[in-house]
């Protein structure tokens, strides 16, 4: 209303032939006075919030914000809290279960040693009083088993030297040098003794090689091993027992 009423002091007709320049304007003082000013039309349609009010709900946003971050913060320090803490217990009770074990080894070990402790006490008291006997008994079966082994020894030894001059002998009949030597047939392939050995099925020769120390690897022009070589011929179990003996 008060709008109104001021617009009604001015005098503008544009079809009057007055002067402008003569034109006078009656202005209402009351009215331009700040706490007498209304919103305009406009702004009250439009629903325009004053300043003071955008910015009241700003500083409002932004503390709400801050707010939410300040909590998320504590959050986040909440959990790395429990996390240190569950890495803190997890960490205690994998040092326990160490010392735990460690505790359990040295016990394994102080136990052993005190049962050797006890057993070499046995054995003093053994040969010193009762069972002096059995000890020497003992004694005895070990002497006699040591003597065996070197009686077995001493055979092999002459089992070997037995073989080595059998399969020589073999070698040079059938045209090799020794039985680690290859040689070439007469289509210029190459084979060893244990090949040729193989291929006719010489058991007995085959088993004195083997004592003699032949390598079982050897492999022939055709890269061929001994052992594949009867497993190549084997026919009807012909070649079972080689294949048995050269595993």
């Amino acid at each position: 209303m008060a709008l109104l009423q001021s617009i009604s002091f001015f005098s503008c007709n544009a079809c009057s032939e007055s002067d402008h320049t003569q034109d006078t304007v009656a202005v209402d003082l009351d009215f331009l006075n700040k706490e007498n000013v209304q919103p305009l039309p406009f702004l009250q349609k439009e629903n325009v919030q004053p300043t003071h009010l955008a910015k009241d709900n700003f500083e409002e946003q932004w503390q709400l914000e801050a707010k939410e971050k300040a909590e998320a913060i504590r959050r986040r320090k909440e959990e790395a809290a429990v996390f240190a803490a569950d890495a803190a217990r997890l960490r205690e009770k994998s040092e326990k279960v160490a010392a735990q074990r460690a505790q359990r080894e040295e016990e394994a070990r102080r136990k052993s040693e005190e049962a050797a402790e006890r057993l070499r006490e046995e054995e003093e008291r053994a040969k010193a009083g009762a069972l002096a006997a059995a000890a020497v008994a003992g004694i005895e079966r070990r002497r006699r088993e040591a003597a065996r082994a070197a009686e077995e020894q001493e055979n092999f030894k002459l089992a070997r030297k037995e073989a080595v001059e059998k399969v020589d002998a073999w070698c040079k009949l059938n045209g090799f040098q020794d039985m680690h030597t290859q040689k070439k047939t007469l289509r210029g392939a190459t084979k060893f003794p244990l090949h040729t050995a193989v291929k006719n099925r010489n058991q007995e020769i085959i088993r004195l090689m083997l004592i003699a120390g032949v390598g079982r690897g050897v492999r022939d022009s055709k890269s061929q091993t001994p052992s594949q070589l009867a497993a190549t011929l084997n026919r009807n179990g012909s070649h079972d027992q080689i294949l048995t003996m050269l595993r």
